[in-house]
């Protein structure tokens, strides 16, 4: 099972969105996905994929379900996990931790990909689950004033998981020019501590406001709570070209006996 973390370089990267149009966009590939909303206490990637679930990741950390049991089927043909209400994860017990690691390895056979939405900056739980799965997609945007909060979390994420392999994707671009300048302007920000396996992944369009868009060229996932998420055509070819560029990367499974995931 590919196993891949997902994380805002700062508030407002858009996360989430791109787990959902990245969930979606592999779903279509044919490929089996769940996407495990690890944002606790702030995630909506159950409202973001119209899904109503009835459990969700705090009732499995807790021992009230199983992960399976948790799972909650989408239009998009992506099984979610939501994420719950629950204190962060370095207020969970090793118990408590363990369990979650062992309930995502129970679930390997059964699905192709693994996203886990681990939140905006640098949090414990996002880095608990960065950890177990070895893979992370950094979500970075062009806005000049995001580059230092993007460039610090990198930083941070690789002090703390110096053997992950970290992609970088350039959210809510204009043209594919400006989403290579960004990149390039991380990596001369974060050249002088940067020493990781960083890589540039790809880009997604900066979607117009949802009045621009007609609806004879956009889909819509009605997402149960009176609202639509929207996959304009632009969207939908960008999300599927880095699904192609995931597929080829190296899988990356949750790792056992890693004890980076019981100090951080």
């Amino acid at each position: 099972m590919d196993a891949v973390t997902i994380i805002g370089g700062g508030g407002g990267a858009g996360a989430t969105t791109v787990v959902a149009e990245l969930a979606c966009a592999i779903a279509a590939l044919g490929r089996r996905v769940a996407a495990v909303d690890a944002d606790l206490g702030l995630g909506n990637l159950d409202r973001v994929l119209g899904a109503r679930p009835r459990r969700a990741l705090t009732d499995v950390i807790a021992g009230r379900c199983t992960l399976p049991e948790a799972l909650a089927s989408t239009e998009g043909g992506v099984a979610l996990v939501a994420a719950g209400r629950a204190e962060p994860v370095e207020r969970l017990t090793v118990e408590e931790r363990l369990r979650a690691l062992e309930q995502v390895r129970a679930i390997a056979s059964q699905f192709d990909v693994l996203l886990v939405d681990g939140g905006s900056g640098v949090t414990t739980t996002g880095l608990f689950f960065a950890a177990a799965t070895r893979r992370m997609i950094l979500v970075a945007t062009p806005a000049a004033e995001a580059q230092a909060k993007t460039v610090a979390t990198l930083a941070t994420l690789v002090a703390k998981l110096p053997k992950a392999s970290v992609h970088i994707l350039v959210n809510r671009v204009r043209t594919p020019a400006e989403a290579r300048h960004t990149f390039g302007e991380l990596m001369r920000l974060a050249e002088p501590t940067l020493c990781a396996d960083v890589h540039y992944l790809g880009a997604l369009p900066l979607a117009p406001d949802a009045h621009e868009g007609a609806a004879s060229v956009q889909e819509g996932l009605s997402n149960g709570h009176g609202g639509t998420f929207i996959r304009l055509p632009a969207l939908r070819s960008a999300a599927a070209n880095i699904a192609h560029a995931l597929a080829m990367t190296v899988v990356a499974e949750p790792q056992r006996g890693n004890t980076c995931l019981l100090s951080l």
